[in-house]
């Protein structure tokens, strides 16, 4: 028998070379017939009240059909109840309705019939504040009595302790205690393509439908209902292709549902294209945290414990739905997270600024923390006098220690990091003499090495959202799969995919279970109206939640499909046996191929057993299972122009043990593009306020972005050892979404902290930006920026 239905039906095939030839479909192609454009007018002050807002001026344009303030807005759209921790919670207003937090935040919304119209119109908007000093200094914040978010009562809006362990006094006991701060500035995700919604009202159904590149479609659609007041059920959210995401887009926007709000209420197709200046001020940053932490060691170079605290500037909103939480929690928990400890206690704390809230990022919060560990680790080596490399070796977990139960991120089921990390040292070839590393071939004497051991969290589910007091993520992923009655299967997931290969992945998984040709499964995400409600696509989640659900899906129609071969065969199950493209009697040797079972199960030609009869033929599959921890090592070697002081990287070679690998070339993009991501929150990327709370790096004239001229080879080792899979999925699989990136910020920051230490500076602050390793130069020498500036360096 030849498999059934094959026939034009290889989709992932299909889509392969899509993109590369223009054939991708994003919200932007869907919105040219016609839809109105919805622009915003936003904020040009941190803080303050409004004291009038008049639109007359825009109203008159020719070619505007609306416009809306907060005021005016108010009970037609939202406000959403947004958590800031376990069980605190404010409105949120979608427009500012008489008070404005931050430069960009949206006041007023436009609709018209073209862009441009609405774009001319929005800047005649006729808007008058009473300005008030802008919150911009965390640390002041915290004790100050003016507040950026008055409905809350203070400027520390998220505060935890996390840890085990008496830290405090094994500190006190310890032989040495390494004790630094730490800081990431302020960054942007940059996707290629910004955030977009294009929204409708069905005119059958009155069903209101959003086309959004987003990362989360049942998150939205809840979010959506609410802020329309309207049931859930009443709302479709329909993904085109997402051009990245990178953790933006895990965020719901306000201007998502006032696209929805204007399609509702006007009853006309509506579409918002956020502009790069718009993505640039407005949508959710990340970072800008600071990390003040005591390390203890034996005499011998084991970690004793740890005592820290972490802070971040979490902005002027609590992101929906994860929270003022986010960072800060992330932060805390992935310290030290490859390495043994006896204790630690971390503070961690979210402060309200009068800045662009943050929100979800590429390693969020592991970037930081793993660059600190490093640092911390490099530092206490200098201090003992051990190597760089012997000092891990004394104190990385192995698979021995399986499974530990870390002082701070909670159990780790399994995982060698130590194994990683030689494996990494045997592949770059590094040595180390006198407890001195040598620099690489090819990199100049103002260069330096920097080493990453990182763990990552992939897949957390629902226990650990709560654990933050967020309720609104669901924590777990589903999957439900269906024979048709043409015998080809059909498997709908509730992830969203924004470049990582879902449908492939997920279609070989399904059909080495159903043992059938790949091209008989059809694998369809992102529409909440037909795929079952999951958390999304964000934290590494697709291989360790999203697939688990669908292997237990698929696992469950393989058990019904031998049931349904016995009952048309006649015979017990033990006697059906898997054929090439359908079932087999072994007494008889009959056979019957899988379409010609589905129309026997769809279209019975006499009575049938109950359990048979029951249609249609699926299942239904959920995974809430996670985190699973991944680990890597990275080694990046920098080189610094001893002229301009600019850093570049020379070579990275990383070394990712991410468990069962379900596909290599898609796992080694991610880590690829995780590194370049990297370079750009190692050196390069920071947003910048004034003291007034105005941004100045609103273009890419300001914000530099990694280029062509910034890019490296990178050699990348896939550590993929039976004995390393994790119980935590079903596969055995790990995520590997957000590796590169830590790896790759905690070992370049590290290598620039080496170069500028052969010198007899230091840098604890990223990214490593020519004027910080300027001032870390001229602070070492004690002369001026200026005189290092002027090549008075040795």
């Amino acid at each position: 028998m030849t498999p059934s239905g094959v026939s034009g039906f290889d989709r992932a095939r299909e889509s392969r070379g899509r993109f590369t030839r223009g054939g991708g479909r994003y919200v932007a192609d869907l919105a040219l017939d016609g839809a109105l454009s919805v622009g915003f007018v936003r904020s040009s002050v941190a803080r303050g009240r409004i004291t009038s807002l008049d639109l007359q001026q825009v109203r008159a344009q020719p070619g505007i059909i609306a416009a809306y303030c907060g005021q005016e807005l108010a009970g037609l759209a939202g406000p959403i109840p947004v958590r800031y921790g376990p069980g605190q919670v404010y409105e949120w207003n979608l427009l500012a309705t008489d008070w404005v937090s931050f430069v960009g935040e949206p006041v007023a919304l436009v609709v018209g019939e073209d862009r441009a119209a609405v774009e001319e119109a929005a800047e005649l908007a006729v808007v008058e504040y009473e300005a008030l000093a802008a919150i911009t200094d965390p640390k002041a914040a915290v004790d100050s009595s003016e507040l950026v978010r008055p409905e809350i009562g203070s400027n520390l809006v998220f505060s935890a302790t996390l840890g085990r362990g008496d830290a405090s006094s094994i500190l006190n006991g310890s032989f040495l205690v390494v004790e630094r701060e730490f800081h990431l500035g302020r960054q942007s995700a940059c996707p290629l393509e910004n955030r977009a919604v294009l929204a409708y009202e069905e005119p059958l159904t009155r069903e209101i439908v959003v086309s959004c590149s987003t990362q989360i479609p049942h998150i939205l659609r809840e979010a959506v209902a609410l802020s329309l007041h309207r049931p859930a059920s009443s709302v479709r959210v329909v993904l085109p292709d997402v051009g990245g995401g990178f953790g933006l887009k895990c965020q719901v926007a306000a201007e998502e549902c006032l696209v929805a709000f204007v399609a509702q209420h006007l009853g006309r197709r509506a579409v918002w294209l956020e502009d790069r200046w718009e993505n640039l001020v407005a949508s959710n940053h990340a970072h800008d945290e600071r990390l003040k932490l005591r390390v203890g060691f034996t005499n011998s170079g084991a970690i004793t414990a740890l005592e820290g605290e972490v802070t971040v500037d979490v902005g002027a909103q609590s992101c929906y739905p994860l929270s003022f939480a986010l960072e800060p929690s992330s932060t805390g928990t992935h310290l030290f997270g490859c390495y043994k400890m006896q204790a630690a206690r971390i503070s961690a704390r979210g402060v309200a600024t009068n800045k662009c809230p943050t929100g979800a990022y590429r390693g969020v919060g592991a970037s930081v923390a793993s660059f600190a560990t490093e640092r911390i680790l490099d530092l206490a080596a200098e201090e003992l006098g051990l190597g760089r490399l012997e000092i891990r070796r004394r104190n990385l977990l192995s698979l021995a220690d399986m499974p530990y139960e870390h002082p701070i991120g909670g159990v780790v089921d399994t995982g060698d990091p130590l194994a990683v990390f030689e494996r990494l040292i045997a592949t770059s070839g590094l040595r180390e003499e006198a407890n001195a590393l040598e620099l690489p071939d090819g990199v100049g004497q103002f260069g330096g090495i920097g080493l990453a051991v990182f763990t990552e969290h992939s897949g957390p589910g629902s226990a650990v959202y709560r654990r933050r007091g967020v309720t609104e993520v669901p924590g777990y992923d589903a999957a439900r799969v269906l024979l048709r009655d043409d015998g080809t299967f059909a498997a709908y997931i509730s992830s969203a995919d924004a470049g990582q290969r879902h449908v492939e992945i997920c279609q070989r998984q399904v059909a080495a279970v159903l043992g059938v040709d790949s091209r008989l499964v059809e694998v369809i995400e992102g529409d909440t109206a037909s795929c079952p409600k999951g958390t999304g696509t964000f934290a590494s989640r697709f291989a360790v939640a999203q697939v688990s659900a669908a292997l237990r899906a698929a696992r469950r129609v393989a058990d019904r499909l031998v049931r349904a071969a016995g009952a048309y065969f006649g015979c017990p199950v033990e006697e059906v046996s898997q054929a090439e493209g359908g079932f087999a009697h072994s007494a008889s040797g009959r056979a019957v191929s899988l379409d010609q079972l589905a129309r026997w199960l769809y279209y019975p030609e006499g009575a049938r057993s109950e359990e048979i009869l029951e249609l249609p033929f699926e299942e239904l599959g959920y995974w809430d299972g996670g985190p699973a921890l991944p680990c890597g090592a990275v080694l990046a070697a920098v080189e610094i122009d001893p002229e301009t002081m600019f850093p570049r990287v020379r070579k990275v070679v990383a070394v990712e043990e991410c468990g069962k690998v379900l596909d290599r070339d898609a796992v080694v993009g991610q880590v690829r593009g995780g590194l370049v991501m990297g370079v750009g929150d190692a050196l390069l990327e920071e947003h910048l306020y004034s003291e007034a709370g105005e941004i100045l790096t609103s273009s890419f004239m300001d914000y530099l972005l990694p280029s062509f001229d910034d890019s490296f080879e990178a050699e990348i080792e896939l550590f993929e050892e039976e004995r390393l899979f994790t119980g935590r999925s079903e596969s055995g699989a790990k995520g590997v979404g957000e590796a590169g990136t830590i790896g790759a910020v905690a070992a370049i920051g590290s290598a620039a902290a080496d170069a500028l230490w052969r010198r007899g500076a230091s840098l604890d602050e990223l990214p490593a930006t020519p004027f910080r390793i300027f001032s870390s130069l001229a602070a070492a020498s004690s002369r001026s920026v200026q005189e290092v500036a002027d090549g008075q360096l040795e």
